[in-house]
């Protein structure tokens, strides 16, 4: 039989050098198809960075804040559809924005974007979330403590215009800025199209700091001003000598923001109580928490109605009564403005339909519509919420209309008499009682 030939044997060596090569390209093989199964955002891991880059499933699934992001946005969707005036959410489904924004939030700013784009389809001017920063302002304006110069700002027409200056604050004892002056630049920075927020932010700073301000009076050239900043305590409520008229007691009550308004005007009516005329100031007072105007029309009235609210459920939903008996049963005005609402305007309608007091002034601002202020757990972040609308004791629905005074004082006349430094509102509320 023929016997085949063999190869050359192979040495040791070789054996040994076959052998890693094979155990290499095998090793080689498992890694590749290893890394072909890991997810994009695995696969651009940057070891200089030590992050994941893109917006891949696993990286959702191990971002640490996506949770307590997903939550918050849950729970405001979930205070909505709880607690809204409107069952109908503006001819709309709440449960299509979770459909929509869920899955793309992966933090704080994506779930803020989602919270502010859902409200903005209620298309309710009095629905607002509030981030970090707008929360604290909230917060502090409850807390009645600030720094700043002392005044309050509106836009009008486009402009920042001052509508009123705090009683003992730097910008009332500097006499250089008054009511209606436009405030065009702060520290050389011009302010057109700013927000009020943006700008008393500005304003305000350390006790003892200056801020310059542009001014452009109504009638006058543009000039700058120097007011230095000071401790601001808001004064909710304060009684005015009238020297020229010792039996009528005045009483200006510019917030009903903050726990302790009532109790703080009840202090302030037993001081006067004895005076036959009361002047209630509620000009640019634009109102506050419910319960304080419910609180104080209560002091001039019996068992009367004060007002109907009218919401979800029976938190919402009712008709609230005098039920401590009348404090003050002298002459009452009201000094009313563009600025007087919400619950400044709960209180006019109340004491005016019930027969209690005159109407001064000028037209009121017309928000009858109830916001609860809703604080969120996952982030230090809150949400007003309207959850309820108001009529008057006799069932005006005051939204959008606002309140007419009895004695109506045409704008320009209030202006000009401001300018020579006479307030023709509270006189001519001092003849009418």
């Amino acid at each position: 039989m023929r016997r085949l030939k063999l190869g050359k044997k192979q040495s040791p060596l070789a054996k040994t050098l076959w052998t890693l090569l094979f155990w290499v390209a095998l090793l080689a093989t498992i890694a590749s198809s290893t890394w072909a199964c890991l997810p994009e955002a695995w696969q651009t891991w940057d070891p200089q960075r030590g992050t994941l880059e893109g917006a891949s499933h696993t990286e959702k699934v191990y971002n640490a804040e996506q949770p307590k992001a997903r939550r918050l946005f849950v729970e405001v969707l979930q205070q909505i559809e709880a607690l809204y005036v409107d069952e109908q959410f503006n001819h709309q489904k709440i449960a299509r924005w979770k459909d929509r924004y869920y899955d793309q939030i992966q933090n704080s700013d994506d779930a803020f974007v989602a919270i502010e784009s859902t409200i903005a389809s209620l298309n309710d001017p009095y629905t607002h979330f509030f981030r970090p920063d707008q929360y604290a302002e909230q917060n502090m304006a409850l807390s009645s403590k600030l720094y700043g110069i002392g005044v309050e700002i509106s836009i009008v027409d486009e402009a920042v215009t001052i509508m009123n200056l705090l009683p003992n604050s730097p910008a009332m004892a500097c006499k250089c800025l008054h009511m209606g002056d436009v405030i065009t630049h702060i520290d050389g920075v011009a302010v057109h199209g700013w927000t009020t927020l943006n700008v008393a932010k500005r304003i305000r700073g350390k006790k003892g700091t200056a801020v310059i301000l542009t001014i452009k009076p109504p009638d006058a050239k543009p000039e700058n001003v120097k007011v230095i900043r000071d401790e601001i305590d808001l004064l909710h409520v304060q009684v005015v000598d009238l020297p020229k008229h010792p039996d009528v007691a005045f009483i200006r009550l510019q917030s009903f923001m903050g726990a302790g308004i009532a109790n703080e005007f009840r202090h302030a009516l037993d001081a006067v109580k004895t005076r036959p005329y009361l002047v209630i100031d509620l000009r640019n007072n634009g109102g506050g928490m419910l319960s304080n105007a419910i609180e104080i029309a209560d002091f001039f009235l019996d068992e009367q109605v004060i007002v109907q609210v009218d919401g979800r459920g029976s938190t919402y939903d009712r008709i609230y009564k005098g039920h401590r008996g009348t404090v003050y049963a002298g002459k009452v005005a009201l000094l009313l403005n563009e600025g007087s609402a919400s619950a400044s305007e709960v209180l006019a309608g109340a004491l005016h339909e019930q027969k209690k007091a005159l109407l001064v002034g000028r037209q009121t601002y017309g928000k009858g519509m109830v916001q609860e202020v809703v604080p969120l757990e996952a982030y230090p972040v809150g949400l007003t919420l309207t959850v309820a609308h108001y009529l008057t004791p006799q069932g005006q629905d005051l939204n959008h209309v606002g309140l007419t005074p009895d004695v109506k004082l045409a704008e320009q006349r209030i202006r000009q008499a401001s300018k020579k430094g006479e307030d023709v509102v509270l006189d001519e509320a001092i003849k009418a009682i």
